[in-house]
């Protein structure tokens, strides 16, 4: 990848995105949520600060209450090695690493997977899929993780998220 190639993507994240998603894992009961990212870049340094919120609805519940809160960089090094580092409210921080950046006529798919978990004993891997949709401004992503008593990797997470104009 190159400085512009990583600018670019930096530049398409920039904004603030709103959609809805989806929740399950073998361990838990589904759930839907919305969601609220803010992306701030700094192309000079090749990176960006997110900050992400969501309200969650279990299934037969009306209304939504708060939910998951993160925050983080997507950053790269001076060899151009991408990483995404978050701190989540119930204080498990995570340090994924870009192993894959594949280019469509539609946009982007950047591939995360986890390099270090702390704080949190059940988290065992994580993998994160962001596909960015250029044409029409969509973020859609996928959450994968295995824990101590889902050892393969499992999706999560779903989502879909439409930049604010």
């Amino acid at each position: 990848m190159t400085h512009n190639h990583i600018n670019h993507i930096i530049s398409l994240l920039e904004g603030n995105w709103k959609g809805e998603g989806r929740g399950m894992f073998p361990t838990i009961p589904d759930f839907v949520y919305k969601e609220e990212i803010i992306f701030r870049g700094d192309p000079v340094r090749m990176l960006t600060h997110f900050e992400q919120k969501t309200w969650v609805r279990s299934e037969g519940e009306r209304a939504f209450r708060a939910g998951h809160w993160e925050s983080g960089f997507l950053y790269f090094d001076a060899e151009l090695n991408g990483f995404l580092n978050s701190a989540q409210n119930s204080g498990r921080c995570e340090l994924l690493k870009l192993e894959s950046v594949q280019e469509s006529k539609e946009g982007h798919e950047l591939l995360f997977e986890s390099q270090q978990i702390i704080n949190d004993l059940r988290m065992m891997q994580s993998a994160r899929v962001w596909r960015l949709n250029d044409v029409d401004k969509t973020f859609d992503y996928d959450m994968k993780m295995s824990t101590g008593k889902v050892q393969q990797i499992t999706l999560h997470l779903q989502a879909r998220l439409k930049k604010e104009v």
